[in-house]
């Protein structure tokens, strides 16, 4: 378990499923996007507004969705990451467990190496 001073970034949370862990930086950065794109708007009563609305998409055709998808996570990663910058998004079918997978490419703010962060639905 990290103590409070071995953390060494500004930016940290705690990672989901481990306790005691942290994840800091690109990994915080990407922690958070897939909490946003996993979380449908109203469930967080505190913010009732966070998360993302690909979820209205899931049952439409790849070629209705697409452009849905696409908007929704640009928007939704736009209001709530601020320390991402969006590069590209795509939407594939997902296997035989998940109904869709939703590629994030994205960056940090101002820098010019590119991550990406994949989120499958159900």
């Amino acid at each position: 378990m990290k103590q409070l001073p071995e953390i060494l970034s500004a930016d940290w949370s705690p990672q989901l499923g481990a306790l005691g862990e942290v994840v800091e930086d690109v990994a915080d950065i990407d922690q958070c996007i897939r909490i946003i794109l996993t979380t449908q708007p109203g469930t967080d009563p505190l913010r009732p507004l966070f998360g993302c609305d690909v979820w209205r998409w899931l049952d439409a055709p790849v070629d209705i969705a697409l452009p849905h998808v696409v908007r929704e996570v640009y928007a939704a990663i736009g209001m709530w990451e601020p320390r991402a910058e969006v590069v590209g998004v795509t939407l594939s079918p997902g296997d035989g467990e998940s109904h869709w997978r939703v590629r994030v490419n994205w960056q940090p703010a101002g820098a010019p190496s590119q991550r990406q962060t994949e989120v499958s639905y159900v």
